[in-house]
């Protein structure tokens, strides 16, 4: 986690606090040193798998190989990447490779959230109403899984009655989904 220390940056995202507080205290998230968590930072493909995988507690799969030529063996998220994809949980932008580095986006965060919860046997409500305001800007692959995370109160969209797809996800929104 945070080493026992308090993170000091969390003014403006009260919604999201006690996630991230609860998640650092578990090692899921880390501060980015300082005492610093930075919630408004916008979370990797790759941080965002480490990050579920850790809060799904799913044992790491060292031997296998996705075979995306952007996961080396030797890189720290190699393993969390593999653990992913091995559950289903992520898939590659292409067959070729995953996205490291890119930034993830507001329903492909639902979409890997959705994924770990089904995953790890979690039960998800079916009944889905389909009422966000930029419904039609949600692509049909992650309709799903935005709608029922929200049906189960884990997304809420934003203020505006958006949920605003292809915006970045936050650390402080990947804290508060996990």
């Amino acid at each position: 986690g945070n080493g026992g220390n308090a993170l000091n940056d969390l003014d403006g995202v009260e919604w999201a606090k006690e996630a991230i507080t609860f998640l650092s205290e578990k090692g899921i998230v880390n501060g980015t040193g300082g005492n610093r968590f930075e919630p408004n930072a916008r979370v990797t493909r790759e941080q965002l798998a480490k990050m579920l995988v850790l809060a799904a507690g799913l044992p790491a799969e060292k031997d296998s190989e996705t075979g995306f030529s952007d996961v080396p063996r030797e890189s720290w998220f190699f393993e969390y990447i593999n653990t992913a994809f091995k559950h289903g949980i992520v898939c590659g932008k292409d067959a070729q490779t995953f996205g490291t580095g890119e930034f993830v986006t507001r329903q492909d965060a639902a979409v890997m959230a959705y994924n770990i919860a089904k995953a790890s046997g979690k039960e998800l409500s079916v009944e889905i109403k389909r009422d966000f305001k930029d419904d039609n800007g949600i692509a049909d692959y992650a309709k799903d899984a935005v709608y029922s995370l929200k049906a189960n109160g884990v997304v809420s969209g934003t203020g505006s009655g958006n949920f605003e797809p292809l915006n970045t996800c936050t650390r402080a929104e990947a804290a508060k989904i996990i």
